[in-house]
């Protein structure tokens, strides 16, 4: 097993232990930080994922994100040449769920957006260092994104997410913040 792995493994066991009271908690103290913040006010375009399973709660968001008039866009990965293309969704039944239980858009029922029309985007990941670089799924689909895409990036994280250190290749790109329940880390 790679060190990769190994500290994928290590950071979900935790999150899977952590009480649900508290992991809400965390999930709501991080929107709050988003929602004040430069980064939430600029925006009129955001794109995420839909979380699922122990990832920061991305629904608060996108619905807030909706009553603001803001642009959600979410992505659809393409498994065979590891890409992803956002689109534009305006509700929750424009999704469908596909590989790993993912949520995605359907591209029938919404619009697809070029990398250069999202302002902020919100990169998931399993483990953080506090220099910004991530430690994903494993699929590099967002290390893939991140070299075409110049749009601002934040990624949403538990404390317990933050480690000193992460394994790095020499294709990893860092986010410009981290998020957390204690607020912002450059």
């Amino acid at each position: 097993m790679s060190l990769k792995q190994e500290c994928r493994n290590q950071i979900q066991r935790e999150l899977k232990t952590m009480p649900d009271q508290l992991f809400d908690r965390a999930c709501q103290e991080i929107a709050e930080h988003l929602f004040r913040s430069a980064y939430w006010q600029e925006t009129t375009r955001i794109a995420t994922t839909i979380s699922r399973d122990r990832e920061i709660d991305t629904s608060a968001i996108i619905q807030r994100a909706w009553s603001e008039g803001k642009q959600v866009m979410v992505p659809r990965t393409n498994f065979n040449n590891k890409t992803m293309v956002f689109y534009i969704i305006t509700h929750f039944d424009q999704l469908e769920t596909r590989s790993y239980g993912i949520k995605e858009p359907r591209p029938t029922e919404t619009i697809e957006i070029p990398p250069s029309q999202i302002d902020l985007l919100l990169v998931p990941g399993v483990a953080f260092d506090q220099r910004g670089y991530r430690l994903g799924y494993g699929g590099g689909f967002y290390d893939r994104f991140l070299q075409i895409c110049n749009a601002r990036t934040l990624s949403l994280a538990l404390t317990e997410q933050i480690l000193p250190e992460i394994p790095l290749d020499y294709h990893d790109l860092p986010v410009d913040h981290l998020l957390t329940p204690n607020g912002f880390i450059k």
